[in-house]
């Protein structure tokens, strides 16, 4: 059975809009810290509520932030000094990966190091807010005025007389 991949089929203009809009708010830097290279990513909304699963036992007492801190850092995490496997895998599992992550982060860090690389994680974010808001005024900027779109819709009959073009399903 052959399975072609639909992706692949796509006109490639198509397809270039589409990855776009996958990866629409990823952004991944290397941070240098105390002679160590870090690499943090932004986080997918998934990737996030299972941050906040974590922290639950911390909920409303005075450890909440730090334990969001770590769990956001623990996720966050692409690297350490080019190591991709720091912590050690504990399978597909979404939740029991950011546990696995938050215990690692919690257990062999001091919070200076934590934080800092929280601090860096949300300057990304910011980043990452700033990069939206530009790809939507260009998106905003690049949307036909109303006035050029209409007048996009006339053409000239046989004698030379703007008509109106007609848009399917305008009917209603």
């Amino acid at each position: 059975m052959d399975t072609e991949n639909p992706f692949d089929s796509m006109d490639q203009d198509i397809r270039a809009a589409v990855e776009g809009l996958i990866y629409l708010g990823e952004l991944v830097e290397d941070i240098e810290f105390c002679g160590h290279t870090f690499g943090l990513k932004t986080l997918r909304a998934y990737e996030e509520m299972a941050a906040a699963s974590v922290v639950e036992k911390f909920r409303n007492t005075l450890k909440e932030p730090e334990a969001w801190a770590a769990a956001q850092v623990g996720l966050a995490l692409t690297h350490i000094d080019g190591e991709t496997d720091f912590c050690p895998s504990v399978g597909p599992d979404q939740s029991a990966f950011a546990k696995a992550r938050f215990n690692y982060i919690s257990q062999k860090w001091y919070w200076p190091t934590i934080q800092f690389l929280y601090n860096e994680y949300t300057r990304l974010q910011s980043k990452q807010l700033s990069a939206i808001r530009a790809v939507q005024d260009l998106s905003n900027r690049s949307l036909p005025t109303s006035s050029s779109f209409a007048d996009s819709l006339k053409k000239q009959d046989t004698s030379g007389d703007e008509t109106e073009t007609e848009i399917p399903g305008s009917e209603f």
